[in-house]
């Protein structure tokens, strides 16, 4: 994969990133509702202040304070909720597009680098975050600027050096996993600094040492420590906490942190074996800095999930996984070319090249309804507001509350009564009827997981009322529930 065929596939590489972005952009300008991970972000980015958003976040959210400055700043600024609070993700993932592919094409072979930009930019994983108001996008594009500085910190200059070294651990503050990724390039800068005595080196690993440990303590001390101390939070992380057996764990961390980030978890353990190569490959070559700070960086996080002070699972919360992943992925088909010479091998690296393009694309279109349309509770409740009954007494579910704060108007939030428990019963509702003073009809609007719940709720109800409306659009709905005489309804079960 060398040679004038191999150069001629750069083309290639940069048309990935352009249609890439486009996809990211469209997606963008398409101005999709919500979903609940985002309206659970969004409610305390557009009711809190800057100093309040420094205070433990409601509907258990954690994320980064800088990232939660801009998305607060930019909402005040622009108004327009979705555009303004999606912004900033959309920039940080369409960079971190850009820097990734310049960083293959210099550190792999033109096809190899033509597959891993693929996964990047088509990845459903990729693609969501950078479409969502969620903090991973800027996960990524972190970890990208770190493993940039890594890579290069040999050829640097002092005065660079210094510069990156001063300013990288600020990171921290827009995503917390960056500092798994600089204590990775620490241990870059500590093998260069012991190998050569000169002092900017030295000075300079001085600095970055010094900077990290004022940027992890500060923002440890601002906003972790309320996350590590709230127990529902806990609870919601601890699958990614270390349990026996921890080689077992460890394991199945490695093939769930490789798998999901390059997109193609039903082929895990194949793309780790491919990684582990890969990592080999760089170890033996003069690329043995991506693998130090790899190392480095899965044990630092591993030591943090041991303290229970952050996860170490899959998907979302490892997407700062990807840079690596995909770096160590185009070195391991970089190696199997080299080792597999005969014509046979080489169309079969090629073929298993494709094939992760194909997947890519494939789990892209499976989960295209996620990009467009997930929870669009702003069109039901446009529906709800502007349609008949818009007086009545609207009963609103835990999983649909944070988006009826954001898109309800002053109305509907008067007549809201809000439900208590996370499953949907026919006792919430008949509670929730009592509340609103035993009205003739009343909404019941309901979102995401309620309607793992919603089908025996409005069966168990149907002998006592019956559903007059219904208002549905992906997974946000509204249901205009008659009720009988009160008589016929069940009697509320008592507490024990």
């Amino acid at each position: 994969m060398t040679g004038r065929a191999d150069r001629a596939t750069s083309w290639p590489v940069f048309a990935i990133v352009v249609v890439g972005i486009a996809l990211r952009l469209a997606i963008y300008l398409h101005g999709k509702s919500l979903w609940i991970d985002e309206a659970m972000l969004g409610v305390n980015v557009a009711e809190r202040s800057y100093g309040q958003l420094l205070e433990r976040l409601d509907c258990m959210q954690v994320a980064p304070p800088l990232f939660l400055f801009i998305s607060r700043f930019m909402y005040a600024s622009w108004g327009h909720l979705e555009y303004s609070l999606r912004l900033f993700p959309l920039v940080c993932g369409s960079i971190a597009l850009v820097l990734m592919a310049r960083l293959l094409l210099k550190l792999s072979s033109r096809f190899s680098a033509v597959c891993a930009v693929a996964i990047a930019a088509f990845g459903l994983s990729q693609v969501q975050w950078a479409t969502s108001f969620k903090q991973y996008a800027s996960d990524e594009l972190c970890a990208v600027l770190i493993l940039i500085a890594a890579v290069g910190w040999e050829c640097f200059s002092a005065r660079t050096r210094y510069a990156l070294a001063a300013l990288l651990p600020a990171l921290v503050w827009v995503s917390y996993t960056s500092v798994f990724v600089l204590s990775g390039l620490a241990a870059v800068a500590l093998s260069f600094a012991l190998k050569e005595r000169r002092g900017p080196k030295r000075g300079a690993l001085i600095v970055l040492l010094c900077s990290m440990a004022i940027a992890s303590s500060s923002i440890y001390a601002a906003t972790v420590h309320r996350s590590v101390r709230y127990g529902a939070m806990m609870k919601f992380w601890a699958d990614g906490f270390p349990h026996p057996p921890y080689t077992t764990w460890l394991f199945e961390k490695l093939v769930d942190i490789f798998g999901s980030a390059v997109d193609l978890e039903p082929v895990a353990p194949l793309i780790l074996g491919i990684c582990i190569w890969g990592a080999w490959s760089l170890a033996k070559s003069k690329r043995w800095p991506v693998v130090m700070l790899a190392a480095v960086t899965f044990f630092s996080a591993v030591a943090a999930a041991s303290l229970r002070i952050y996860p170490l699972v899959g998907g979302r919360l490892t997407i700062y996984w990807a840079p690596i992943a995909l770096l160590f992925l185009a070195s391991g088909l970089d190696a199997a070319y080299r080792v597999l010479k005969s014509s046979f091998g080489h169309q079969l690296v090629r073929v298993l090249g494709v094939g992760m393009i194909i997947g890519a694309f494939c789990g892209l279109a499976a989960g295209a309804s996620k990009l467009i349309v997930r929870q669009e509770m702003r069109q039901v409740l446009n529906e709800v507001e502007h349609g008949a009954y818009n007086d009545a007494s609207i009963a609103v579910s835990v999983y649909a509350s944070p988006a009826f704060l954001l898109y309800a108007g002053p109305k509907l939030k008067k007549n809201a009564i809000w439900l208590q428990n996370l499953g949907l019963d026919s006792q919430q509702l008949y509670w929730a009827w009592l509340t609103a003073g035993q009205p003739a009809r009343f909404w019941l609007v309901v979102s995401h997981a309620d309607f793992d719940f919603l089908g025996p709720t409005l069966s168990g109800i149907r002998p006592f009322s019956k559903i007059k409306k219904k208002v549905r659009l992906g997974n946000s709905a509204a249901f205009l529930i008659e009720p009988r005489p009160q008589p016929e309804w069940p009697k509320p079960r008592k507490e024990h």
